[in-house]
């Protein structure tokens, strides 16, 4: 597979990396369930909670985020992905689903596509005003590469 795929994988690999769940995923760049697990189990990133660690990883998870890790900190730490760690976080914020996107949590989806909407917004105009990407990315505790999308 060339091209066009390699392009949809790297994006299924973003978003899961952004904290996208696979289904939402699979609906964002129009392919099956399957086929963005697929992808996200042959790189290695996708993991779940062995049934034998459940427990003591749920303690340790909350255990972090009490202590005001934020849930990519939390990933990193516990060698989980985005997804897993907040799908594990869903019952102690009593069904809600938190995101988190440039240091900020949002309580949707919509919302948190609303805040990158602006934000976007906000980077072209203070590029075009002369900051450059690495000061942007730091100011917005962002990831040069998503400075690099927003302007592209």
């Amino acid at each position: 597979m060339g091209g066009k795929g390699d392009f949809l994988k790297e994006e299924v690999f973003r978003l899961y990396a952004e904290g996208q769940s696979v289904k939402e995923i699979a609906e964002l760049v129009d392919v099956t369930y399957e086929e963005a697990l697929r992808w996200l189990k042959k790189k290695g990133v996708h993991k779940t909670i062995p049934p034998s660690r459940y427990l003591d990883t749920k303690k340790k998870l909350f255990e972090l985020m009490d202590e005001g890790k934020t849930v990519k900190d939390v990933a990193l730490e516990m060698k989980l992905s985005i997804p897993v760690v907040n799908s594990a976080m869903k019952e102690t914020t009593k069904g809600k689903k938190k995101y988190e996107y440039g240091g900020k949590t949002f309580e949707s989806y919509e919302e948190m596509e609303n805040f990158k909407a602006n934000l976007g917004k906000e980077l072209r105009l203070m590029h075009a005003d002369g900051l450059d990407k690495k000061n942007l990315a730091e100011k917005f505790g962002i990831s040069v590469k998503s400075v690099a999308r927003f302007l592209d």
